[in-house]
């Protein structure tokens, strides 16, 4: 169908999806900008990280969705 725009980053079998607050931060930047290393995602340009947590019923209390690119 096209394309492939998103490519999720894996690190030791942990996607960044199950890291938490800053640790995602500092890994998707440490990805914008060329700093990954072995773990480094071909020429990134933007990243996104979703963080909820808390619980009302059966839904998030909170939520944040952080969007990044690079310059």
């Amino acid at each position: 169908m096209g394309k492939k725009i998103f490519e999720p980053i894996e690190i030791n079998g942990m996607t960044i999806k199950n890291r938490i607050g800053l640790a995602q931060i500092y890994e998707l930047v440490t990805h914008l900008r060329q700093e990954a290393g072995k773990r480094q995602v071909n020429n990134p340009r933007i990243a996104m990280a979703e963080n909820g947590g808390g619980t009302i019923g059966t839904g998030e209390a909170a939520m944040s969705i952080h969007i990044m690119e690079k310059s």
